[in-house]
C-alpha cells in the first residue's frame, strides 16, 4: 500500500490505482486498501467505481469512517446534497473528534491523517463539507 501512496502523492492516477488494485489481490478484504482503491478511483474521476469500494470497506468494518466520508464526497461531487450531509453527519455522530479542530492551524483533528492518507486531495476537513451540504440541500440550521 506504500507504494500506492508514494505514486498518488506523485499525481499518477494509473500507476496509484494499479498499486493499490495489486494489494487488494494480496489482501481483498483490507478495508484501507478497499478504500484507498476508491480514492484512487474518485480522483481518476470514476466516482461511481469509487462507490463499491467504498461501500465495501464499510462493510467489512462499520469504524472505518474515512471509507463513509468518502462515500458523502462522491455523492457531494454527484449533487446528492441531502444524502452526502445525512453521510457527514453520520460519521461526525460516530466520531465527534472530527468536528473538533485546532484554529491556530486551521486544521481538523484526524489522528490518523498523516499516516493513512484516507481521503481525497483536496478534502477540507469534515465540518466544512457537512455545512456546505447542508447549505446546497438547504439543510442550514439542521
Amino acid at each position: 500500500m506504500f507504494y500506492g501512496h508514494v505514486v498518488r502523492a506523485l499525481g499518477d492516477p494509473q500507476r496509484t490505482l494499479a498499486a493499490y488494485e495489486h494489494a487488494l489481490s494480496l489482501a481483498p478484504d483490507d478495508p484501507s486498501l478497499l478504500n484507498m482503491t476508491g480514492v484512487a478511483l474518485l480522483e481518476a474521476g470514476r466516482p461511481d467505481e469509487a462507490i463499491e469500494f467504498f461501500a465495501a470497506a464499510g462493510r467489512i468494518d462499520a469504524s472505518f469512517l474515512h471509507a463513509r466520508i468518502n462515500l458523502g464526497l462522491v455523492a457531494q461531487s454527484q449533487e446528492r446534497w441531502a444524502e452526502a450531509a445525512d453521510l457527514f453527519a453520520s460519521a461526525l455522530a460516530a466520531n465527534p473528534a472530527f468536528g473538533h479542530y485546532d484554529w491556530n492551524a486551521h486544521v481538523e483533528i484526524d489522528y490518523f491523517r498523516a499516516t493513512h492518507f484516507e481521503t481525497p486531495f483536496g478534502y477540507h476537513g469534515l465540518g466544512y463539507h457537512l455545512a456546505y451540504a447542508r447549505m446546497r440541500a438547504g439543510q442550514l440550521g439542521a
